[in-house]
């Protein structure tokens, strides 16, 4: 998906979510927050022995993510990226493109402990995705629902405007076949 190595994890913030999976402490959330709508960011994945915290690594061929939005209505399964220099880090890097709650279902195995846990963002865990229009400067951008009204009001003016021209032309025709009788 992106080309050579991304790390968007060197803004992490302290709102995810952790959580004890057999002998191992998963921390999760986003790469980066707050999360914007249409902006990239990443799943961000640690993984540390409980006991000792040390990093778990090479776990980017035995565990994925799958990102779950409005209540599994879109749903996408992403493979996770090692951090460089960060071991036990992993992301999912995409583009969130809907505002709302987000739910990480993390799966797979690390060493011989079954991993399959949600982490929904939510008060005490990770942020939900905003809308990015308070960063947008000078103008805001128009959204694509935006555009869709207006082509649809273009639309509308279009077909009233052939409707009118219809109208003018078959006046124009009985005017003449008037004049010829």
């Amino acid at each position: 998906m992106f080309a050579g190595s991304l790390s968007l994890a060197t803004s992490i913030a302290a709102a995810h979510e952790n959580r004890t999976v057999g002998p191992y402490a998963l921390e999760v959330g986003w790469s980066m927050e707050p999360a914007y709508v249409n902006t990239v960011n990443a799943v961000f994945v640690e993984v540390v022995d409980a006991q000792t915290s040390a990093p778990i690594e090479h776990l980017d061929k035995f565990i994925q993510v799958e990102v779950i939005v409005g209540g599994a209505a879109a749903r996408r399964t992403f493979d996770l990226q090692p951090v460089p220099q960060e071991p036990g880090h992993y992301q999912a890097p995409f583009i969130p493109t809907a505002v709302g709650d987000y739910t990480f279902r993390v799966f797979g195995t690390i060493g011989s402990t079954k991993v399959d846990e949600r982490f929904e963002s939510g008060p005490g865990r990770f942020d939900p995705v905003i809308s990015d229009s308070p960063l947008q400067f000078p103008k805001p951008l128009t959204t694509n629902d935006q555009l869709v009204e207006r082509l649809d009001q273009v639309r509308l003016i279009a077909i009233g405007a052939l409707i009118l021209g219809i109208v003018a032309s078959i006046g124009s025709i009985a005017r003449l076949l008037m004049r010829r009788r």
